[in-house]
């Protein structure tokens, strides 16, 4: 994360309050191990300098951001979300700043990098080529750093309000929305950590910003799941999958059951039958079944009885479980030579957006990071 020291907080430490320079001392760890880029002002980089409060070792560690001036800064010119460091006011997040409070902020270790919270460990090897693609829109080389947290289902939700509770890192979560149309509403896991996210909100309806200061998510909004993401051009280098007819033809996949596929039981009278027909117009025959399961549906005393009647049935076929692993196995010279060839306008828009929240709550300065 792009963490930014303030005057106030130089001040404050000049003067010799402890929590200001505790606070330095702990970016200046950030700053060693490439946790976080932080940065200040030339004239602020020199006051902290030759704060007696430092020893040498930390002291070096804000020379190397000295000398590293030109190119933090190009950095600190593109990145729209940053984190502030202050002595006043409370912590929280708005809507393009974390507004940290040095007296306040006891619990937050800065020199750990964020955890990023993903329902599967393996999405966060995945979302490292969204990244990629994000950072060449900014014109610049910045690696990022994190820690793989996992939270299936809503153990998600019990994850994220566990960071929030603590205090003790960043985090950040990217969730699948589990929309199975465009205007459907987000799924449960999805709804159940949005909740926690509610819960901790410090402001009033409207106002910009007051959530917990050390957490944040993204929703997709125009995909299901994960798996949507992948490109087309990916899933046909892979001879080991069996790519089915719809992609063959450019079929926009963005709500598709990608794991599953289009399962009988699943259907239902209603908007969700309306958008079936519609996108798959093209093929009356799929369009006749679909009908007949919803048909069939309203006929079935309970939900129950319905689903064990369809059972498994697949109307239109999915690539498998275990699909997102196979794909960082053995395609990943095509995700990254040229992944947006072959994407939907859904996927390219997915793609920045996971990337740019991915790469501000991740950046770091360090070598050895990942890039």
């Amino acid at each position: 994360m792009y963490i930014e020291i303030s005057r106030e907080l130089v001040t404050s430490a000049e003067r010799g309050n402890r929590q200001a320079i505790e606070m330095l001392i702990r970016l200046s760890l950030a700053i060693k191990y490439g946790k976080h880029v932080v940065f200040a002002g030339v004239k602020l980089l020199d006051r902290i300098i030759r704060l007696n409060a430092l020893d040498a070792h930390e002291v070096l560690q804000y020379r190397k951001v000295r000398t590293h001036y030109v190119v933090i800064g190009a950095l600190c010119r593109r990145v729209e979300f940053k984190a502030v460091v202050l002595m006043r006011g409370e912590n929280c997040r708005t809507r393009n700043r974390i507004l940290i409070n040095a007296t306040k902020a006891d619990k937050l270790e800065v020199y750990e990098e964020c955890h990023l919270l993903t329902e599967n460990l393996q999405d966060g090897e995945f979302f490292e080529y969204l990244v990629r693609e994000y950072v060449k829109t900014l014109g610049v080389q910045s690696p990022i750093t994190y820690v793989p947290q996992m939270g299936g289902g809503n153990t998600i939700a019990k994850v994220y309000k566990m960071e929030i509770d603590r205090g003790q890192h960043f985090c950040v979560a990217i969730l699948d929305s589990d929309k199975k149309f465009p205007t459907a509403s987000n799924g449960e896991t999805c709804k159940a950590l949005q909740k926690e996210d509610k819960d901790k909100y410090l402001g009033q309806p409207g106002e910009d910003g007051q959530h917990a200061f050390n957490c944040s998510y993204y929703v997709m909004k125009d995909l299901r799941e994960l798996e949507n993401l992948i490109p087309l051009d990916v899933l046909r280098s892979m001879p080991q999958v069996k790519i089915q007819p719809l992609m063959k033809m450019n079929f926009d996949m963005s709500y598709h059951d990608m794991k599953d596929g289009l399962l009988a039981c699943k259907i239902k009278v209603g908007a969700y039958q309306t958008y079936l027909d519609k996108i798959y117009s093209f093929d009356p025959a799929i369009v006749s079944m679909i009908d007949y399961c919803a048909d069939y549906c309203q006929l079935c005393a309970n939900k129950d009885e319905y689903e064990k009647d369809c059972g498994r049935t697949k109307i239109v076929g999915g690539l498998g479980s275990k699909i997102m692993e196979q794909v960082l196995m053995t395609a990943q010279s095509v995700l990254a030579s040229n992944p947006f060839a072959g994407m939907s306008q859904s996927q390219q828009s997915e793609w920045l957006g996971i990337g740019k929240k991915v790469f501000e709550w991740c950046c770091c300065m360090n070598v050895g990071a990942r890039t």
